[in-house]
């Protein structure tokens, strides 16, 4: 396989999505385990995070917050 710059950072770009793609997964699993249905909105904003920084504050919130309403004001955030 040809290995160039631009392939490595396509394979660097891909990895990245893919794992914010999983996190996000596990915050909404989390939240649905814990308060039920959620709303489409919230998984559009969770969905939406790219950062990892971004996503662990999230996962952070989802393990502490008491109730969507919680969650929500670190969403908005």
């Amino acid at each position: 396989m040809i290995d160039t710059p631009l392939l490595r950072e396509l394979r660097q770009e891909f990895s990245a999505q893919g794992r914010a793609e999983g996190r996000a997964d596990d915050i909404l699993c989390l939240l649905e385990r814990r308060f039920g249905p959620v709303p489409e909105r919230v998984q559009a904003a969770v969905r939406a995070a790219r950062s990892d920084e971004r996503l662990r504050d999230l996962l952070i919130a989802a393990v502490e917050c008491a109730d969507f309403a919680a969650f929500r004001v670190t969403l908005g955030s």
